[in-house]
């Protein structure tokens, strides 16, 4: 519903089609992205592979930081790794999810991104958690805090 309490209309993919399984979902996002990536890679001089593993990273993230917001990271974790299953071109890699156990025996789902999201470059001092500078006795510091 919007915020003045209508229903919203379904959202379809670019071809019309109602969107599916995480097939429809990768395709949906595939189609969206490809001419934005087209336009930005002469601007950022990065190849196909790192621009669509950023794709595929935020694709991951977006779905994680939602199940996460809405109490329910663990079906979160499995709906990115259905999304991303690794070996689905255009995007380089799976969502790749482990888990590290922290200090008092929980354990938490964490992942290495495929591309990098340039955090770093902000705020050098503060690599992204899911960074592959990112060792995970820090990652999991930054989780148990």
């Amino acid at each position: 519903m919007d915020r003045g309490g209508h229903r919203r209309p379904r959202r379809d993919a670019p071809d019309g089609a109602p969107l599916g399984g995480p097939e429809d979902l990768r395709g949906a996002v595939a189609a969206h992205c490809g001419p934005v990536l087209a336009a930005f890679r002469p601007a950022v001089r990065r190849g196909p592979h790192a621009m669509w593993g950023m794709v595929g990273d935020d694709l991951v993230s977006a779905l994680w930081y939602l199940g996460r917001t809405l109490g329910d990271e663990d079906r979160a974790v499995a709906a990115a790794t259905a999304v991303l299953p690794g070996g689905t071109p255009p995007f380089p890699g799976a969502a790749a999810f482990r888990r590290l156990t922290g200090a008092d025996g929980r354990s938490r789902p964490t992942r290495t991104r495929h591309g990098c999201c340039l955090y770093y470059a902000i705020r050098p001092d503060e690599a992204c958690a899911t960074c592959p500078r990112t060792c995970d006795a820090e990652r999991l510091r930054r989780l148990e805090a």
